[in-house]
């Protein structure tokens, strides 16, 4: 087992080009070697006109959890770290697409509308899955998924 013990990694927000994450999982988290597997997506910036109301709308909606003291930085479930940065671009119309598990899609469209996104394509079939995409707060095209039960 290793241990990070609080956050030593730079302030992205600012930054033109941000430092990627430190070794280990962030937050004082303890996890043994088998918990992240190689490949797997653990650590993501996203961006953001303002990190505390894009950190609010991912929380409210997806359940995510904010860092006590830095509430610019999450967790999301799968191990998923991360923080909304200031530094990059908003990427509206191009660049990767980030596509969020919700349990049910219809339920997950109307949360992300009450808390302020905009819903842009409503759900739709791909394959045996559910997918739609909104807006989120600073303007970024996201997706949500719903996978057959």
């Amino acid at each position: 087992m290793r241990t990070d013990h609080g956050l030593n990694r730079p302030s992205c927000s600012n930054s033109k080009w941000p430092l990627p994450p430190p070794h280990g999982p962030p937050y004082g988290r303890t996890v043994t070697a088998r918990s992240i597997e190689h490949g797997q997506l653990t650590y993501l910036q996203i961006p953001a006109v303002d990190p505390q109301a894009s950190a609010r709308f991912y929380a409210r909606v997806f359940g995510w959890k904010l860092e006590q003291g830095h509430p610019s930085s999450f967790e999301a479930p799968g191990m998923l770290f991360g923080q909304w940065v200031t530094g990059r671009p908003v990427a509206p119309d191009g660049g990767p697409l980030l596509w969020i598990a919700v349990r049910n899609i219809v339920d997950g469209l109307r949360e992300i509308g009450a808390a302020g996104g905009q819903v842009l394509e409503g759900p739709s079939p791909d394959g045996p899955r559910l997918i739609a995409t909104f807006r989120d707060p600073a303007g970024n095209v996201v997706g949500i998924v719903q996978e057959p039960s």
